[in-house]
């Protein structure tokens, strides 16, 4: 496989991961080395050498892979892991996920809804069921 494929895949997972992270913001020792993982991720992603990457990214894709797996038992998805990481992305492209967040419908055809957690804030113009809700006077 190509350093520039395993590098795609590497920073799909690790966006899917990163969503599912603050689906599920629980400060326990799991989370903990999950979000120590990500940051290794991110760096080894932004900074690798081809070389590198050949040498020791299909380890780090391993991990990020079972990680995956273990967050599917918290958070089951309804798609695929990497295209889940595409649509967020281009979400992401189009508007300020980090600011407005997702909208409930988008998380909805992507995972299990009846697991997202309730402590997930949305914006005030969406309620649970992914509808618009009218404006408060």
């Amino acid at each position: 496989m190509s350093a520039s494929r395993i590098k795609d895949q590497l920073s799909e997972y690790h966006t899917c991961l990163v969503l599912a992270c603050a689906l599920n913001d629980q400060q326990d020792e799991r989370h903990n080395r999950l979000r120590e993982l990500l940051n290794q991720a991110a760096a080894f992603i932004d900074t690798a050498t081809s070389r590198n990457i050949k040498e020791q990214g299909k380890p780090l894709l391993q991990m990020l892979k079972q990680a995956v797996e273990a967050n599917n038992e918290i958070l089951p998805r309804r798609k695929f892991p990497r295209q889940i990481a595409r649509d967020f992305r281009d979400l992401g492209a189009q508007t300020d996920v980090w600011r407005l967040r997702v909208p409930y419908g988008r998380l909805q055809e992507r995972f299990d809804h009846r697991r997202v957690p309730t402590h997930y804030r949305l914006p005030q113009r969406y309620n649970w069921h992914g509808r618009s809700r009218p404006p408060q006077q």
